[in-house]
């Protein structure tokens, strides 16, 4: 089946295979019985093109535009504004957003980004791309936002920073980083908007109390300017700058919420007031003077003002304008576009050309390529969905579990969500705005805002009785979160703020009439916490008050507990929550804690270090659940106090849907993960016939090398080398590039704390070994202490496989299952299964290389558990940095761990070729059963109606009839139904399918196609005949006598598949 996703998404493939944990051991029955299927690896689940700011130069004798697309990393897009078209995109390594660029007057453009604070220049001569590395203050704190990018007469490069609130210096000529002062706007976090004009840095920070300044570049005088009040409204978040001559358009948010574009005159020291001077805008900047005239976007009007600056009065062009991200005009020669004409880009990924001539404003898509975005929030919608939310928005997914299809609408970025009264409650920031998401038409309804109540963030959705609520953090530089309770049926709320003094209120469940949260004690950002401890609480909803409050103190945390969340109820009433890698259960009466489990061991809380999103836990019976705690997904038993992590892998984002699919985001929090999870011996994913090769991987070719499978043993040569006192033996590979002078290599022996080990006790050896027939490479370490690393093979980037290129490594591994003993002379290899010293795991990532052989950046990491049996391990490489010369992978076992004996066959880099033809795999089919209610599609276990066990596949007069709108969901497809009609319409790509019940047709693309049976309703659902559903979808049947039947892109029943599969009904 092929995925209904982006190119990106269809281009994933399997990163790692998890078995079934089946070893007794655990006191916990449910833990020894605990199965999990293999990850199946859905992609990038949120790719998205999104413009934030841009600056101009020439390139070439063009005029280009240059922009970031938001993602993981960011992507520079440099855009020919007359051609209309992209020239080229750069992946920026370690950026992530980016609301800042600027151009020097030589024109070389600087690019300031988030997340990870770095700063880039881009020389359009040269079509270089620097990378001036992270930004720490001369404290050494690392800062994570940078804002506006200004230049002096020597073009150093100027940005505000946060959260030191510095004014950072990069010097033209070295790109050294220097900081001016930090003295700008006492008191606050955030240089939040800064330009040069006239030997002057302007600046202003992100608070209420915030203040308008500037510095003289010359002298390091700071003067402090009028703050903005008007009527008692006064500037809070500042977001631009735009000088212009005598005036400083200045937009910013209010103390009222309300996005503002403001003059002040600098020559007069003064701001103008009155309406008609204070604009309400969408932001950020006004246009560059023209024929004495500056224009702002006035919101109330949707439409472009222009400020004459001999009046100094607005007046209305009637034309229909928006945001402007910073701009420029330029002549283009072009009849649609007469004298001069601005020039911006939106946060739709577009480009926008105002014209005031003309009277036009219009936008253009690009066709940047969408950039992998990172999972904001990750919840179990309605209807068996799974919520998606997404950093810095501009969208939310709503996938589907059966057909893992992503449905999207628009929106901001949602902290939080929640099913409550039947609806899909969510939460945006900024403005704490709350909506609810209508899943028929795909909009959100919004029916609150709460920023006028002080809130930014809601983070905690939940039915609570008769009503929904909401928890909240503050907004910027505010402490104080608050309790919202909304009426579902008017959508009317009351706000609760601040119930728990100066403390955020972070998660919350409700029984019998009582809301139960946690709290944490960090506020909005740019502030710091007041408070010392976080809280439990409970709030009675008859009183409407906090009736009691207590402290919450952990023996298994040494640190203050700063922040708790989750809390929530188990099915037999017990009250547990999280903090850090402590799970924790509360006395829901006396909001005591009475038990510690220890997931996660040896956390702190440090109080510069916010914290806002919720730990996650799912309950799988009345005792057992898979949660985040700790940052790794475990499943825990409460009642033995016993936890399996699972895989190590290690998330911040789960959740879990009605069928037991578990749903979790990778580290970095880009790509999106999938497996079956059981506690009671069943399985709810067939893998025994999983393909760990997947059907996309046909896609890549292998970049092919000399000693391919290892079979030319004189091209691997084994020395002795010492270091540190140590003896260590290396294995050099050569014939494992395609460049001549790269080789590979790998070191063990004896080193660090065992220097003395007995190597004939414990043998450490790196071999070429055969494994089933396949010339491996063998890696035998029985004791910790060492930490072999592979690096085989070596990619030099070329013409041929450039960097622009699509590239993932993979391997087949086979890392047995072993037993780990605390007692180092219990190691035994030859025992069933092997016993070693230390921990089992094992790892891979890709590392990039410069030409001289430095180190530049890592790739995201795969984690191998032991399995008796081969897996297929796979390393997306979707960014390689721009001044990459090679890339190898790090195949490691890490000092602490130990193995038997792992094998490694045929590690190989792949490049995508768009061109290839997917083949078909097994799994992506949807399998029935004749008389079965259950399902498999793409292997996972479902139930074809989940509210009526009666719709099954069944045979009447020689003919299989099938029920049509599982089988074409399924895959994707859309289905609608028409009661007037009794029609069924179904669409699946460009193909349009209709069928009227008891009709011997069905129309597909306009032609009718004869039927041999008529499409009829049984149990409340439409059947058809299994060939025509499966014809009119495109697809293949395999048909089995004994009444299995296996729909797929192609022909995958091989005689195995249909016997393991039989099995399973």
């Amino acid at each position: 089946m092929k995925k209904i996703l982006s190119l990106i998404l269809a281009i994933s493939v399997i990163l790692s295979m998890i078995s079934v944990v089946n070893a007794a051991g655990n006191k916990s029955e449910y833990l020894n019985n605990l199965y999990i299927s293999p990850v199946i690896d859905l992609g990038y689940p949120l790719p998205n093109t999104q413009f934030i700011n841009c600056t101009f130069s020439k390139e070439d004798g063009r005029d280009v535009l240059y922009t970031t697309a938001t993602g993981k990393p960011t992507s520079l897009v440099c855009y020919d504004i007359r051609d209309r078209k992209i020239i080229r995109e750069i992946p920026l390594v370690g950026g992530k957003t980016c609301w800042s660029h600027g151009t020097d007057s030589k024109g070389n453009v600087y690019i300031a980004t988030q997340s990870e604070a770095r700063v880039f220049k881009f020389d359009p001569i040269t079509k270089k791309l620097t990378n001036f590395g992270l930004v720490k203050d001369p404290d050494g704190v690392t800062q994570t936002a940078l804002y506006n990018v200004s230049f002096d007469e020597q073009d150093n490069a100027y940005i505000g920073t946060y959260p030191g609130a510095y004014i950072l210096k990069v010097d033209a000529k070295t790109g050294e980083y220097s900081f001016l002062t930090n003295e700008l706007i006492p008191g606050e976090k955030y240089i939040r908007a800064q330009v040069i004009h006239n030997g002057y840095i302007y600046a202003g920070g992100n608070s209420s109390e915030t203040k308008f300044a500037r510095y003289e570049l010359k002298t390091g005088k700071i003067d402090q300017l009028p703050v903005f009040d008007y009527n008692g409204e006064r500037m809070a978040s500042f977001n631009g700058i735009t000088p212009v001559g005598d005036y400083l358009f200045v937009h910013f948010s209010t103390t009222l919420s309300r996005s503002v574009m403001a003059i002040y005159k600098i020559s007069e020291n003064k701001w103008f007031y009155g309406d008609d001077m204070v604009l309400e805008c969408n932001g950020f900047y006004a246009s560059p003077e023209l024929d004495n005239k500056v224009y702002v976007h006035n919101r109330s009007t949707s439409t472009m003002f222009a400020f004459d600056i001999s009046s100094e009065t607005y007046s209305d062009t009637g034309i229909a304008g928006s945001t402007n991200r910073n701009s420029k005009w330029f002549e283009l020669n072009h009849p649609d576009y007469p004298g001069k004409t601005m020039v911006t880009v939106q946060s739709s990924g577009t480009v926008t050309y105002f014209n005031p001539q003309a009277k036009t404003w219009k936008s253009y898509d690009t066709f940047a390529a969408p950039q992998p975005t990172e999972i904001r929030c990750l919840e179990p919608g309605l209807n068996g969905t799974i919520g998606i939310s997404q950093y810095m928005g501009p969208k939310m997914g709503i996938l589907n579990d059966v057909s893992n299809k992503i449905s999207y609408l628009a929106a901001s970025q949602i902290e939080g969500m929640g099913v409550a009264h039947g609806e899909l409650y969510i939460g945006e920031y900024p403005g704490s705005n709350l909506a609810t998401v209508d899943y028929e038409n795909l909009v959100r309804n919004r029916f609150a805002s709460l920023d006028t109540n002080g809130q930014d963030r809601p983070f905690s959705v939940i039915e609570a009785g008769e009503y929904v609520a909401y928890g909240t953090y503050p907004g910027y530089g505010k402490l104080g979160g608050a309790l919202t309770l909304v009426n579902p049926k008017t959508k009317e709320y009351e706000v609760y703020a601040n119930i728990i003094k100066n403390q955020t209120v972070e998660s919350l469940c409700y029984k019998d009439g009582k809301i139960y949260g946690t709290s944490s004690v960090y506020g909005g950002l740019g502030i710091d916490p007041s408070e010392t401890d976080a809280k439990l609480f409970i709030f009675d909803m008859a009183s409407k008050k906090v009736e009691k409050e207590k402290t919450i103190s952990l023996k298994n945390i040494s640190s203050n507990v700063l922040f708790a969340g989750k809390i929530t109820f188990a099915p037999n009433g017990e009250l547990w929550a999280i903090s850090k890698g402590v799970l924790f259960k509360i006395n829901p009466e006396t909001l005591d804690i009475t038990e510690e489990i220890v997931v996660k061991s040896g956390q702190t809380w440090d109080p510069k270090s916010t914290r806002a999103v919720p730990y996650f836990i799912h309950w799988l019976n009345d005792t057992v659940c898979i949660t985040t705690a700790g940052g790794i997904l475990s499943v825990v038993d409460t009642a033995t106090k016993e936890f399996k992590n699972i895989n190590g892998i290690s998330t911040e984002y789960m959740a879990v849907s009605e069928n037991n699919n578990v749903y979790y985001a990778s580290s970095n929090r880009v790509r999106l993960y999938k497996f079956a999870i059981s506690i009671d011996g069943t399985k709810g994913f067939i893998d025994s016939v999983y393909d760990s090769k997947g059907s996309d991987t046909s896609k890549y070719e292998p970049v092919l090398y000399e000693n391919f499978g290892f079979k030319d043993l004189s091209l691997i040569k084994e020395t002795e080398v010492e270091s540190g006192g140590a003896l260590l033996k290396e294995v050099t590979f050569s014939g494992v590039s395609n460049s001549e002078e790269l080789t590979g290599s790998v070191k063990y022996g004896v080193s660090g704390t065992y220097k003395t080990l007995d190597l004939d006790k414990y043998p450490q050896k790196i071999e070429i070994a055969e494994k089933d027939g396949k010339s491996c490479i063998k890696m035998t370490l029985p004791h910790s202490g060492l930490s072999p690393i592979l690096s085989v093979p070596v990619l030099k980037f070329s013409d041929e496989y450039p960097k622009n290129a699509m590239y993932q490594f993979t391997m087949d591994v086979y890392h047995p299952d072993m037993v780990e003993v605390t007692d180092e002379e219990q190691v035994d290899l030859n025992a069933n299964p092997p016993k070693v010293f230390g921990k089992t795991g094992m790892g891979c990532y890709v590392r990039f290389f410069d030409e001289a052989g430095n180190q530049i950046s890592d790739s995201e990491r795969a984690y191998i558990n032991p399995k008796d049996s081969w897996q297929t391990v796979t390393v997306d490489l979707s960014a390689i940095p721009d001044n990459a010369s090679y890339m190898k992978p790090i195949i490691y076992i890490a000092t602490g761990n130990a193995s038997a004996g792992t094998y490694i066959y045929n590690p190989v880099f792949t490049k995508y070729n768009e061109n290839a033809v997917e083949k078909a795999t097994i799994n992506e089919s949807v399998i029935l059963k004749i008389d079965s209610p259950y399902s498999f599609v793409n292997l996972f276990k479902f139930r074809i109606d989940k509210n009526n066990s009666s719709v099954v596949p069944f045979v009447e007069n020689g003919r299989t009839l099938v029920p049509v709108r599982f089988i074409s969901e399924s895959f994707g497809a859309s289905v609608n139904w028409n009661d007037a009609e009794k029609k069924v319409t179904i669409a699946y790509g460009s193909d349009k399918i209709e069928v009227v019940i008891g009709e011997n047709k069905l129309i597909k693309n306009g032609v009718s196609e004869a039927l041999d049976v008529p499409a009829g309703i049984y149990g409340g659902r439409t059947m058809l005949p299994l060939r025509a559903v499966v014809e009119a979808l495109g697809k293949t049947v395999h048909w089995d006598n004994r009444g299995l039947i296996i729909i797929s892109d192609g022909e995958v029943a091989t005689p195995d598949i249909v016997e393991n599969i039989l099995k399973e009904y």
